[in-house]
């Protein structure tokens, strides 16, 4: 069951997705709120073979579409967690280095969200707007928090967020099987990513808590 609260949260960060960047151009409706639901190549879409790929080797080309399906849906409930809990911590924390932390990640978040939807849209993959269950369930909880138990709960959600983010994208970038396009974006976001990581550890050390190491 969806949580009003991260609804609400998911709903405001995607309009912000929508607008933060002058060049969005893609104005279709939201994908199916269904958090747990993998987007799925249209019968429109074509996903393009990695160089050194054979055309024509069907099985090849399948990996392909599934593996750019799977990263395209799971970065995209990646930065609807994290844009749900920023717009938590602007609402909720005390503290200036949270709130610049998380204005941070609504702007750069926004932006790979708005390119992971041009990507999806090219390429016939319907993309969620939610987070996953696990995601809403950890939101919930996090939404609970309070005072310096939220900031420390914030600033860990989003070092162990991120590090499965960071993770998928290093993935990515160094995939023969994704669509060449998807694995550029990949490697084109990786600095940013990284750096987000590094003020998230940053804030685990000053708010307290401990994170995942892998």
């Amino acid at each position: 069951m969806k949580i009003p609260h991260v609804i609400a949260a998911c709903s405001f960060a995607m309009a912000v997705s929508s607008t933060v960047s002058a060049w969005a151009m893609d104005q279709s409706p939201d994908a199916p709120a269904d958090s747990t639901a993998a987007g799925a190549p249209s019968s429109q879409g074509h996903t393009a073979l990695p160089s050194g790929m054979a055309a024509g080797t069907s099985v090849n080309h399948d990996t392909v579409k599934q593996n750019t399906t799977t990263f395209i849906v799971q970065a995209a409930q990646d930065n609807a967690a994290e844009l749900a809990a920023a717009q938590y911590a602007i609402a909720k924390s005390n503290s200036p280095d949270i709130k610049q932390f998380a204005n941070h990640v609504i702007e750069n978040r926004s932006h790979v969200t708005n390119e992971l939807r041009d990507l999806a849209a090219k390429l016939g993959i319907s993309m969620p707007t939610y987070p996953t269950s696990d995601q809403l369930r950890s939101l919930n909880t996090l939404h609970s928090e309070s005072g310096t138990a939220f900031d420390a709960a914030y600033a860990k959600f989003m070092a162990n967020t991120h590090t499965t983010a960071v993770a998928r994208f290093k993935h990515a970038a160094q995939s023969n099987t994704l669509d060449p396009g998807v694995r550029q974006f990949a490697q084109n976001s990786l600095p940013s990513m990284e750096d987000t990581l590094q003020q998230a550890n940053r804030l685990v050390a000053s708010h307290g808590g401990r994170t995942r190491t892998g």
